[in-house]
């Protein structure tokens, strides 16, 4: 299971990469939030149906992002959360007044203070990061993170207000 967890993550990890070289300058394009996100979620909850995976986007939410690369970052949130959360995962779109906004809120440990910068560095597994439950290779959230700032954004680790486990927050301006 390490090892197919690994493979998945330098496969990912690899598409980036790669899709970044081709194209080092975002391929931004309105596209629906919605309709680009729904099948993850889809895909997730019924890989693990032992947990309520859910999306809040309204209807025909319109954003403008590359979406290749938000498809990924939102990928690399859903198996992160995945491996944490106890028993909720909530995805959370909103684009409006110029900024797109989407956070990932799970049920699980959360993260201490003290490691969620530490977390969002490439190949970092801070102590005291998620618990011991399962470490992972540290590249998920970096790539979380260069989508971020690649759409002119930010990356943040919070607590999840309502689920009271982590928030994934990433905000970038809305604009062509």
């Amino acid at each position: 299971a390490d090892l197919q967890e690994l493979e998945t993550i330098a496969t990912h990890y690899l598409d980036f990469a790669r899709q970044e070289a081709l194209n080092p300058v975002l391929q931004l394009s309105r596209v629906r939030l919605d309709e680009l996100l729904a099948p993850l979620i889809a895909g997730y909850a019924q890989a693990h149906p032992a947990l309520i995976i859910a999306m809040d986007c309204p209807a025909q939410q319109w954003a403008h992002a590359d979406a290749f690369s938000l498809r990924r970052a939102v990928d690399n949130l859903l198996a992160n959360a995945t491996r944490y959360a106890r028993g909720r995962i909530l995805l959370r779109v909103r684009a409006a007044h110029g900024v797109c906004r989407l956070t990932l809120d799970d049920d699980g440990e959360g993260v201490p203070r003290e490691a969620q910068r530490a977390l969002l560095k490439p190949f970092s597994q801070a102590e005291g990061g998620r618990g011991e439950r399962e470490k992972g290779f540290g590249l998920g959230l970096y790539i979380v993170v260069r989508t971020s700032l690649l759409h002119g954004g930010r990356a943040r680790i919070l607590s999840a207000p309502k689920l009271q486990g982590a928030r994934i927050a990433l905000c970038w301006p809305d604009r062509p």
